[in-house]
């Protein structure tokens, strides 16, 4: 349809005296693209866009377009790509994108990553430090201990033994022999252990003489009773009579008192005191100071000696200690000085303590105002990859398999364990070493 303004589309625009108005149609006000009779047209753009929009068939901004009654007007038709074309189309790019994706993408994105857990050490070093000593206090103290004994021991059966007393009533001597044996009235035997030499009788006055015996059976029933023996026995005109028999015991086991038992109770107490003393110095300290061991002289005193025959044993430890103390602060800069110092003499250079320094005090002399300590000194010292060795590894690696990098990393210094992953399942490692991350595990 022709959009273009005729003749007597102006006449009608300009003439506002022939508008319709009694019809109740009215007054037609000039659009955007028009400019009234009375002001100068501006120079724009509107004769391009006008035939911009005449070649594309579509009204230009400020057309007025006329539609007649009973006439069809066609919509444009849309313009785009065929439905026939759609599906190569969308095949290609498809391939276009898996592409990209399996064979692009995995060389753009090349990466590994190595995995290193750096080597630890223990070391341990022995030292002497000379620092100040301040004297807190002199002070004795007396700590007893009841522990049960340990050891055991074996009894075996014995025999009862006493002695027995010969009369002789006759005028001359008598002898009864050693190994004479003498029956009690409770059934048991007593043999003679020696010779017995009876005196002659004098009138009412017998004479008598007094020998060892023992029993020929063992246990508590050999322990037969004073006169138990009592009348003629051996010889004519002679009789016996016996004292208190004992010793008679059966065959036991028994508990006794140890070495052991009396230093494990000494121990327990040595605990007790330097605790005890420890804490009466915490008092006495000043701000950044620490007490040494307390310095001691004991007495230990056990109920039983060794050997004995016990089934507890009370044990008595005296102590009199002197207590000092010393600058923490000071002391610890010097242990810190020595084991680095160590740390750098046995180890290398690249090791550096992991935690805490381990301290011990193994022996103190101590001066006027001064102390001569002997430490040991012991801690884990773990590996620390510089920034120049960590680059200096992704260079190393770079390029070379997974096999190959691992083997040259186990060969590195500092390094314990190492390991390789590898993007997208590859095995070589990427040729650029900044794509190679660098993990390194602490423990």
């Amino acid at each position: 349809m022709d959009s273009r303004t005729t003749e007597k589309d102006l006449q009608w625009l300009l003439d506002d005296d022939a508008l319709p108005v009694a019809q109740g149609i009215p007054p037609a006000t000039p659009d955007r693209g028009q400019t009234s009779s009375k002001e100068p047209l501006e120079p724009s753009e509107e004769p391009t866009e006008r035939a911009d929009a005449e070649g594309s068939g579509q009204p230009a901004e400020g057309d007025f377009i006329e539609e007649i009654e009973g006439e069809v007007v066609e919509p444009p038709k849309p313009r785009g790509i065929p439905v026939k074309w759609l599906i190569p189309i969308g095949i290609g790019a498809l391939l276009i994108a898996l592409t990209v994706l399996v064979v692009v993408l995995p060389i753009i994105q090349a990466s590994a990553t190595i995995l290193l857990t750096p080597d630890r050490q223990r070391l341990e070093v022995s030292t002497t430090f000379s620092i100040q000593a301040r004297k807190l206090f002199t002070r004795s103290l007396t700590l007893s201990q009841t522990v049960k004994t340990t050891g055991t021991a074996h009894q075996n059966a014995s025999v009862a033994s006493g002695y027995l007393i010969f009369y002789n009533a006759l005028p001359s001597p008598q002898i009864v022999a050693a190994g004479t044996m003498v029956t009690a009235a409770d059934g048991v035997n007593v043999i003679t252990d020696q010779d017995a030499y009876i005196p002659a009788g004098a009138l009412s006055v017998n004479g008598q003489i007094t020998v060892l015996a023992h029993t020929t059976i063992t246990g508590a029933q050999a322990n037969i009773q004073a006169g138990d023996i009592n009348g003629a026995c051996c010889r004519d005109y002679v009789f016996a009579r016996n004292g208190q028999f004992s010793g008679g015991r059966a065959a036991r086991n028994y508990r006794t008192a140890t070495t052991a038992d009396i230093q494990a109770a000494t121990q327990d107490l040595n605990k007790v005191a330097t605790g005890a003393f420890a804490s009466q110095a915490q008092g006495q300290l000043q701000p950044n100071e620490a007490s040494l061991p307390p310095q001691c002289t004991r007495k230990t005193e056990p109920s039983q000696n060794p050997g004995a025959e016990a089934a507890q044993i009370t044990v008595t430890l005296t102590s009199t200690c002197s207590v000092y103390a010393y600058s923490r602060a000071a002391l610890n800069a010097k242990e810190t000085t020595v084991f680095s110092q160590a740390i750098t003499a046995r180890l290398g250079s690249g090791y550096a303590l992991a935690g805490q320094l381990e301290q011990k005090i193994t022996g103190m002399q101590l001066a006027t105002g001064r102390a001569q300590l002997t430490e040991s000194l012991a801690g884990v010292c773990s590996y620390h990859f510089s920034r120049s060795e960590l680059l200096a590894v992704q260079n190393l690696v770079a390029g070379k398999s997974q096999a190959q990098a691992t083997i040259l990393l186990l060969h590195t210094r500092g390094v314990k364990t190492a390991g390789v992953q590898i993007a997208h399942g590859g095995q070589t490692l990427p040729p650029n070493p900044d794509a190679n991350a660098i993990v390194v595990f602490s423990h």
